[in-house]
Formats: C-alpha cells, sequence, structure tokens
C-alpha cells in the first residue's frame, strides 16, 4: 500500500496509468491535509503510476507492505 499527502501547490500530481481500456491517464492531486491510499507492488489492483514534478511546495510518501499468515 502506498499513502500520500501533499502540500505541493504546483506539481505533484500522482498519475495512474490503467492497464484496461479506456488506457488514458488518470490524473489525482492530493488536497491538502488529505491521503490517497492505493495497492501497490504485487497486489492484483496495482496499477503503474508516477508522479509529476514538484515546482513548488512538498510531497510526503509512505509505503509499507503488510504481512499476514493464515495459521
Amino acid at each position: 500500500m502506498c499513502a500520500e499527502n501533499s502540500c505541493a501547490d504546483v506539481g505533484g500530481q500522482t498519475e495512474f496509468y490503467p492497464q484496461t481500456e479506456p488506457r488514458e491517464k488518470i490524473s489525482v492531486k492530493t488536497p491538502l491535509g488529505a491521503a490517497l491510499y492505493f495497492p501497490h507492488g504485487a497486489h492484483p489492483q496495482h496499477c503503474l503510476h508516477s508522479y509529476e514534478i514538484i515546482s513548488t511546495g512538498v510531497k510526503y510518501i509512505i509505503r509499507t507492505d503488510v504481512l499476514f499468515s493464515s495459521s
């Protein structure tokens, strides 16, 4: 899972590239104080993504993996 919080004034959008039709890029700007969570890595719903260059401000990104066992 990946979580991000953006304080970027200009730029910093997360850009998703769907693997199904239509394959148009989806750009998401996280509002100040909000968080964007999405599956990451080997998750079956993982989607290719990138980030637009941040021109002004900062962006915080946390990536974590949750491991568990059925025993």
